[in-house]
């Protein structure tokens, strides 16, 4: 393992921020409540989602890039099994949790009349083809599937971009053209097909490739990228495609927030409270649906103007921090006493 990036735990924080307050957004203006819901929902070149999400596809490619170059042959099944274990130790309790609670509403362990889709459910990968099949889809776990794709192919990924990154990066990025243009995807969105997600991540690992060779980004790199980032936010950019635009911005917004902690996490007393709300990141996309959801629903009529907004804002972040540090704890010592066990 490789030092730690601090930069990067302030991507993972902001871009956890971002989720969170677009999916508030979505509920306010679902339910027509009248506040200010376009805080963290639109900029002036589309939805934030897939800008946060997008950028959460890039750090996982330059996290695994910047601790694995390269995977050893003789420890791949080791390796997928490490990384597997760290998303399914803290998945399968909330899931659990939440699909008891489920069924026990509605007095029906298969009520939805698929026994075999709850098993597909167990893997988290039901959350991407929610739109094609009836699901038991509770907590917003379709980004599962194509990180744990992305996590099965990068021992692969990785030995050929060490042989060719030239080559590598023309294949992938012909695959994402190819399938964008001909709208060949499965899943919820064309903006997240998997070769979208697949290109980000490995947008994700070239970015990481070029940090390792300048040792920092120069600061008039990421100032110019935050600045590009900052402009795409309020100024409309015509006749490019939504997708390809996304993955511009996103690397803007990258590089740029990435600088910015690299500068400012120097602070050790900041960055300790910056890597604390990044290490609970995983676990926070994992559990604020269902308290954006719910809170959301008994205070909604309560929000009636700014104020009340940012306080219901500030209770519900506290909610999901807390609930979201102890699913870690959880997983920790699921993965301790599975880890303790097998090695």
């Amino acid at each position: 393992m490789k030092k730690e990036v601090r930069g990067l735990n302030l991507v993972r924080m902001i871009a956890a921020l971002g989720i969170i307050l677009y999916h508030i957004g979505i509920e306010l203006s679902t339910w027509e409540v009248a506040v200010p819901h376009k805080y963290g929902f639109y900029s002036a070149n589309g939805q934030y989602s897939f800008i946060w999400v997008t950028i959460f596809f890039m750090l996982s490619g330059t996290v695994l890039y910047w601790n694995y170059e390269m995977v050893e042959a003789g420890k791949i099944l080791g390796w997928w099994g490490k990384r597997l274990l760290t998303i399914y130790a803290s998945f399968l309790p909330i899931y659990l949790i939440c699909y008891f609670n489920t069924m026990i509403h509605y007095y029906d362990p298969f009520y939805q009349e698929y026994p075999l889709r709850l098993l597909f459910a167990l893997t988290g990968f039901n959350g991407y083809f929610i739109e094609t099949m009836p699901q038991y889809y509770f907590i917003g776990e379709w980004f599962l599937f194509p990180i744990v794709v992305m996590y099965l192919i990068y021992p692969l990924l990785a030995y050929c971009f060490g042989k060719s990154k030239l080559v590598t990066s023309i294949v992938i990025t012909l695959l994402f053209l190819i399938t964008n243009f001909a709208h060949i995807t499965i899943g919820i969105d064309q903006m997240v097909s998997m070769s979208g997600c697949l290109f980000s991540f490995f947008l994700g690992m070239i970015i990481c490739y070029f940090y390792k060779q300048l040792g920092k980004w120069p600061l008039w790199t990421w100032i110019a990228a935050m600045t590009l980032f900052i402009i795409c936010q309020y100024v409309e950019i015509p006749f490019v495609d939504a997708a390809i635009l996304y993955r511009f911005i996103c690397v803007f917004g990258y590089i740029g927030i990435w600088g910015l902690g690299d500068i400012i996490l120097k602070l050790d007393w900041l960055h300790k409270i910056v890597a604390f709300f990044s290490s609970i990141s995983f676990e926070v996309f994992l559990v604020h649906h269902i308290w954006v959801i719910r809170l959301y629903k008994g205070l909604a009529y309560n929000i009636i103007d700014q104020v009340q907004y940012f306080k219901y804002l500030a209770f519900l972040l506290l909610i999901i921090v807390l609930e979201a540090f102890m699913l870690k704890l959880v997983g920790d010592g699921i993965k301790a006493k599975v880890l303790k066990r097998h090695c």
